[in-house]
């Protein structure tokens, strides 16, 4: 047996056994910020000066906040960042030139397309409108001093007020992996999150996670405008949704709201709901209702299960609480 056969089927276990650590290892979902400043990227403020051409633009670099970078820098563009993307607009950037080994775990290899503006989980790039607080945001990070609470607080909001989604995106994410800023929220501060949820700018996941967020504040002053607030989620998306988005998790939230912060006449609303082509929305509602009145769930169980068409998992359990 040759030694370059020995060799070739040792370099074969070592890349399956790779493999199957990779498969088996589920990394952590962290803040986005801190999983944004590590030493493969690199953090600056930048000038758009160019159009897209070929899904890239060269951007002008203002500072390097961390790591090294050129005067001028061409970067590839994600479709988020392509929406996002205003020629002549001063941005902070967070790019890399760097990517994952595509066989080998923990490796890093040189991008052989060229540097990229990156996304993480929620976060789908990270391409902000610049301002003095995003900046403070990064800067906490990257000089490990990390800000107050209240500080912090403010610092997502400004983010989560921005006219730009990607910025919105930064701060409700960093809250929601960070409910530790949750008890320093001041009275206004409360109010102006309220203002976010209901504002109409969010996409669907976006106000899912605030809501998320604003959920695991003290909420009992707050049940009415909670209440209102799912309400008007069912409202605007019915039924009848989009199975690949975040629709459904969304309706699932507020029919949920309901069940806790909801009143009797509620459970008309919910009942609707029973019809919908997701079955999770469909359970949910049905969970509400009974959390309601138990009784009137029953009665509207025994209707649905008689006389409507649901899908078999909904028709399941309606029928199993008919029989408690």
């Amino acid at each position: 047996m040759s030694l370059k056969y020995l060799f070739n089927v040792w370099v074969g276990i070592v890349l399956v056994s790779s493999l199957l650590s990779t498969a088996h290892a589920v990394k952590p979902v962290r803040p986005p910020v801190k999983v944004l400043v590590n030493p493969y990227n690199v953090v600056v403020e930048a000038k758009a000066v160019s159009d897209i051409e070929n899904g890239k633009v060269v951007f002008e670099i203002k500072e390097t906040l961390f790591g090294k970078s050129e005067d001028k820098v061409t970067l590839r563009l994600n479709e988020a960042a392509t929406e996002a993307f205003k020629k002549g607009q001063t941005y902070l950037i967070v790019y890399s030139h760097i990517m994952k080994h595509p066989i080998v775990r923990d490796e890093k290899v040189q991008d052989p397309d060229g540097p990229r503006i990156l996304n993480y989980m929620l976060l789908r790039a990270a391409m902000f409108d610049t301002n003095k607080e995003v900046k403070a945001l990064f800067d906490a990070q990257i000089q490990g001093a990390p800000k107050k609470p209240s500080q912090m607080v403010a610092l997502l909001l400004k983010q989560m007020k921005s006219n730009n989604p990607l910025n919105r995106q930064i701060g409700i994410f960093e809250l929601h992996m960070q409910p530790k800023w949750l008890p320093h929220f001041t009275d206004k501060q409360r109010s102006e999150f309220k203002e976010v949820i209901a504002g109409g700018t969010l996409s669907n996941e976006m106000q899912t996670y605030a809501l998320k967020s604003f959920l695991k504040m003290d909420v009992d002053s707050d049940k009415e405008w909670l209440a209102e607030q799912a309400r008007s989620i069912i409202k605007q998306h019915g039924s009848q949704v989009k199975l690949a988005s975040f629709v459904p998790g969304l309706i699932i939230e507020a029919a949920d709201v309901l069940g806790s912060v909801g009143t009797k006449e509620d459970i008309k609303m919910l009942n609707g709901l029973l019809d919908s082509n997701s079955p999770s929305v469909a359970r949910t509602a049905f969970q509400s209702m009974a959390k309601l009145d138990e009784n009137s769930a029953k009665t509207l169980a025994q209707i649905a299960v008689n006389e409507r068409t649901l899908l078999n998992d909904t028709r399941r359990i309606l029928e199993n609480y008919i029989k408690k």
